[in-house]
């Protein structure tokens, strides 16, 4: 749901739409006591046809603004933990060859990892989420183009050496099949 173009034309100026409403509110709704006394009597009575449309079509604008940012957070938390069990539910499910490519940001101890941009993995897992691409930055690697690729903050949090079938102790035995798991690019 996108907004409408007067309301996306205004929104810079919502925040100077606000004290007007405010003000327009103020001088319309003060007792005439007080209207004489700041004399402003005189200004009040012509134009408060025009105040009160400006009122009115303020007050409007504000509230479609608002229920807009209110509606829209609603659907980003939803959207943002609806995706969050997708990953969780991807992560149970990976490949050996996903394994293997997660556990090189693990390995290397870094947190961005060049990674060829057309393999099926590589694909794979950013499709699901669970890495996405930083920047436009390419170089050649491995005799292929590569983009720099991280994993994201949600994937992150639910990465555990379990998941990536990483022992905690790690043995020869342990070290040479995890080296063989390795991708055939590196």
């Amino acid at each position: 749901m996108s907004r409408p173009s007067f309301i996306e034309k205004g929104k810079k100026s919502i925040h100077i739409l606000l004290p007007i409403f405010m003000v327009c509110g103020f001088i319309l709704f003060l007792p005439d006591t007080y209207k004489q006394a700041l004399h402003i009597d005189n200004l009040t009575y012509p134009y408060a046809q025009y105040l009160g449309i400006s009122f009115l079509i303020l007050g409007v604008l504000i509230f479609i603004d608002v229920s807009f940012k209110i509606s829209q957070s609603i659907i980003r938390k939803r959207r943002k933990s609806k995706m969050g069990g997708y990953i969780i539910e991807y992560l149970s499910q990976l490949s050996i060859d996903e394994k293997s490519i997660l556990r090189e940001f693990y390995l290397a101890g870094d947190e961005i990892q060049l990674l060829p941009y057309n393999h099926p993995i590589v694909l794979g897992l950013l499709s699901k989420g669970i890495i996405m691409e930083i920047g436009s930055y390419e170089d050649m690697r491995y005799g292929q183009v590569c983009f720099s690729y991280t994993i994201t903050e949600y994937a992150r949090k639910y990465i555990t050496n379990q998941t990536l079938n990483i022992p905690f102790k790690m043995t020869q035995k342990d070290f040479e099949r995890l080296s063989n798991e390795r991708p055939f690019w590196l």
